[in-house]
């Protein structure tokens, strides 16, 4: 059964969509989902295609009591290797602060320099995978 998106909405997003494959996800079948959508939408952008995740493998792990009563569409198909998974989570961290987070610009610096001025404890400074976020003028990164 195919997920239950107009693919014609696909075709020209007005934000940027970031997809995660999962080549056993048999509650979503690929062929259905994440292809159909790859291929309607040249725009979107693969982070990752996992070959050997399945639908559930990007949650925590199970705890084994549960993962017994589980359905097998959501625990870990056989060969998905767990260790990956920060790599990911660094990739999705990295599309979010790209496409979500405002690029500096002269206005950030003087909206965070009167906020340094008034707030003096504060200590601004955000880090991430593409870059850094200018801190205010002479605040200490945290």
């Amino acid at each position: 059964m195919a997920a239950p998106i107009d693919m014609g909405s696909m075709a020209h997003p007005h934000v940027a969509v970031g997809l995660i494959g999962a080549g056993q996800d048999q509650w979503l079948a690929p062929r259905f989902h994440i292809d159909a959508v790859r291929a309607a939408c040249a725009s979107c952008e693969l982070l990752r295609d996992m070959k050997n995740a399945g639908h559930g493998s990007l949650f925590s792990p199970w705890p084994a009591s549960l993962a017994r009563s589980l359905t097998p569409l959501l625990v870990d198909p056989p060969g998905f290797a767990r260790g990956e998974l920060p790599a990911v989570y660094g990739e999705i961290t990295a599309f979010f602060a790209r496409n979500l987070l405002a690029p500096p610009s002269p206005m950030w610096d003087r909206v965070l320099g009167q906020m340094w001025h008034r707030l003096p404890s504060w200590r601004i400074s955000v880090k991430v995978a593409s870059g850094a976020v200018p801190s205010a003028p002479g605040a200490a990164g945290v």
